[in-house]
């Protein structure tokens, strides 16, 4: 591999993120993707990791949310793998937008360059290469999510594979230590990529067992070493926490049916793919709002079933009445099929498949059964073409699998990576098709909200099987020939992938006056921000809460109130009592949890209601005291 086209990749996919991204990559320090509470624990995450990273990072897990409860880190994604890569820009700027926003773009530009190395070891020229790059970090499942930090950052995976892929073709003891620090790498980047890249290394074992490759247990023990031992500390560290969280605090999935709406798998929001969709028949299950934004784009799907097809085609023995043979087995699969449904429209009396409103298939009656005779004699006219005897034929099977057994080596491992997408496919389907409710509670699985995630994944083993599709078609073609065809397929792929301009919101996090002060006490407190939305929808109520924490970024103390993927026991009645402080009930509980001080911002305090609550502070006097005043903020002690 030269160095020259790794660089100049490199520099590539750096290009395309900041141009894709336009003009949002000129904003870095002053926008966000999107607004709401996501954003805002990602955000408040970014700036909690650094700041106990640099002053007690063995007490990271310990949050400054939710109090008093302990180990309130680990009710959602850490992401600290991310503040590493954030850290040194925090401490030169202090700007935490700017940090998470270059985490955002730099997984990007590494989550393609990854599959570009991948791409080239195995095999792949560079042109090839270039495309599985593009599809892996810029197709709409994997570059629509980049708002969603925990989602988006897998930038860890294809390196991993690539070393593990090293591992067993060389041997080396190195490869497989370097796979297992960037696993733990991975893991604590994001768990849901963690949860990726282990059903991809558990496919690549289950595929290099199927080839011939020994088990051999105590050599790769004995290959990943003290190293290795160590490398793995750091996933078995934040599991810990996560394992107490899940017996402390319900932090596990149940499964419930979920649905995902069919046109999440035919949408997404670039320019192309919606002038296509608007070229589309109106049909209620391709036009309804989708959930997702699943569809990977015409072009890859079109390169990845050109590798399948090519492949399969040169894998076949030859065969003098192969078209007749093909044809033939069409029409036994089709009578089979066809058996069962007249078997189904007996008992059942028809049969009625709808997408949506749209009737897509339906058969009553005695027309399957006739169906099934035509078939039937079809086949026995084909009978001179294609004999009906059943040695000969599993003889030609045998053969045809021995060819594809034998392929499994090459093309670059296209079978394995094709098993990937496809696997990753089958577990973002809903009900009834899909795989989830069987494999949910596997450790590691049950923490994935949506199994529809995984097609983040899905686009790295669909970019791998574009690219084996394009040098399949371009084997006979001089190499220059291929690598200017690459240059415009790439051009489609981006045009086809571009949403520009890029949106984005000016958001900033600069913390009140009041804050800012009590960041410059040395005392301890565990505060109390107030007011407290008493909204009963909880979207509004925890975007309420996250502004909360995202102020508390200027001084780290313990709040009450917290937002995460779980809440701890009690704490929704201990909120709901806390709304209405101050009274008896409220200042009780605040002296039960340990609450020392209240901070009100009388600019949120409604206009209506700050006669009311003025005289409820003059009410309680006696219990809380008045501090410091800085802006519009308050600062009350709860005397003991």
């Amino acid at each position: 591999m030269r160095t020259r086209s790794v660089v100049g990749a490199a520099v590539f996919y750096v290009a395309l993120t900041l141009v894709l991204t336009y003009p949002f990559s000129t904003h870095l320090a002053t926008h966000v993707l999107s607004l709401g509470t996501d954003m805002d624990l990602a955000i408040w995450t970014i700036g909690w990791d650094v700041q106990a990273l640099t002053h007690h990072p063995w007490a990271i897990f310990d949050a400054n949310i939710f109090f008093p409860f302990h180990n309130t880190l680990a009710y959602s994604e850490n992401l600290i793998g991310s503040a590493l890569l954030a850290a040194p820009i925090i401490w030169l700027t202090g700007n935490t937008i700017l940090a998470m926003n270059v985490v955002v773009l730099f997984s990007v530009a590494a989550s393609a360059f990854g599959a570009f190395l991948l791409a080239r070891y195995l095999r792949l020229s560079t042109g090839a290469a270039l495309i599985a790059g593009t599809i892996a970090g810029f197709a709409p499942p994997r570059f629509f999510r980049m708002d969603q930090l925990p989602i988006s950052t897998v930038e860890w995976i294809p390196f991993t594979l690539l070393a593990l892929h090293m591992y067993f073709d060389t041997g080396r003891a190195r490869y497989l230590r370097i796979a297992i620090a960037l696993y733990s790498l991975q893991a604590i980047t994001s768990g849901h990529a963690a949860a990726m890249l282990t059903l991809a290394i558990a496919m690549l074992l289950v595929w290099k067992c199927l080839t011939g490759e020994p088990i051999a247990v105590v050599r790769r023990l004995r290959d990943a070493g003290w190293v290795g031992a160590v490398a793995m500390v750091p996933t078995l560290l934040i599991y810990i926490p996560y394992k107490l969280a899940q017996s402390e605090v319900g932090l596990k999935r149940i499964y419930e049916e979920w649905w995902m709406a069919t046109s999440s798998y035919f949408t997404s929001p670039t320019i192309v793919h919606q002038w296509l969709l608007a070229q589309m028949p109106d049909w209620h299950w391709l036009k309804g709002e989708p959930d997702a934004w699943l569809f990977p784009g015409v072009l890859p799907l079109v390169l990845g079933a050109l590798a399948l097809w090519l492949h399969a085609t040169a894998a076949a023995p030859a065969d003098a009445h192969r078209r007749w043979r093909r044809i033939a087995v069409g029409l036994e699969v089709c009578s089979v099929a066809l058996l069962a449904l007249s078997i189904r429209v007996a008992l059942t009396g028809g049969v009625r498949w709808r997408a949506g409103n749209t009737v897509l298939f339906t058969s009553h009656g005695a027309t399957p059964w006739l169906q099934l005779v035509v078939m039937v004699a079809l086949r026995f006219l084909l009978r001179a073409r294609a004999p009906l005897a059943w040695a000969p034929r599993a003889q030609r099977i045998a053969a045809w699998f021995a060819v594809w057994r034998r392929s499994f080596n090459t093309l670059d491992h296209l079978w394995l990576y094709a098993s990937i997408f496809l696997m990753c496919v089958w577990l973002s389907l809903g009900p009834p098709f899909d795989i989830w409710r069987f494999i949910y509670w596997i450790p590691g699985l049950n923490f994935v909200r949506m199994p529809s995630r995984f097609t983040v994944l899905g686009m790295l083993a669909l970019g791998l099987m574009a690219a084996s599709g394009f040098d399949r078609l371009m084997s006979a073609r001089r190499a220059s020939l291929s690598l200017g065809v690459a240059t415009l397929c790439i051009a489609g792929l981006v045009a086809e992938f571009a949403m520009l301009p890029m949106t984005s919101e000016p958001y900033d996090v600069t913390p009140p006056a009041i804050d800012q002060w009590v960041g410059t006490q040395p005392q301890p407190m565990a505060l109390l921000e107030m007011p407290l939305s008493d909204s009963l929808g909880t979207p509004s109520r925890e975007r309420w809460t996250t502004r909360f924490m995202v102020h508390s970024m200027a001084h780290w103390k313990p709040l009450f109130v917290g937002f995460s993927g779980i809440q701890p026991p009690g704490y929704q009645d201990n909120y709901w009592t806390m709304v209405k402080f101050p009274d008896a009930e409220s200042l009780a509980l605040a002296r039960r949890l340990g609450i020392t001080h209240v901070i009100l911002h009388t600019s949120l305090v409604d206009p209506g209601q700050r006669a009311f609550v003025e005289g409820q502070y003059a009410q309680f006097a006696n219990d809380v005291q008045l501090v410091h005043t800085e802006g519009e903020g308050r600062l009350y002690a709860i005397k003991p």
